[in-house]
């Protein structure tokens, strides 16, 4: 799994998420589903500021977010 530490210059998880789904599909942001069709990203953002471990399913990919690190699964997920 690739992981990517939050940069700090987009300033929420939501977005790190996001770009990191583009990247690793070699899309842009704007092609990919509204992240909050999947998970309230206030939500996560919120969580993702204490120690937790988040898991779930977006743009046919495994995310795992986790001590401010996203993990993207290169495989695709079988959980779409």
């Amino acid at each position: 799994m690739e992981q990517r530490p939050m940069n700090g210059l987009s300033g929420s998880m939501t977005y790190e998420i996001v770009s990191a789904i583009s990247d690793r599909e070699g899309c842009d942001i704007a092609d990919l589903p509204p992240l909050y069709e999947t998970i309230d990203p206030d939500a996560l953002d919120t969580l993702t500021s204490h120690d937790v471990c988040i898991e779930f399913s977006y743009a046919g990919r495994e995310v795992i977010v986790e001590n401010g690190a996203v993990r993207i699964d290169p495989e695709p997920s079988s959980l779409d």
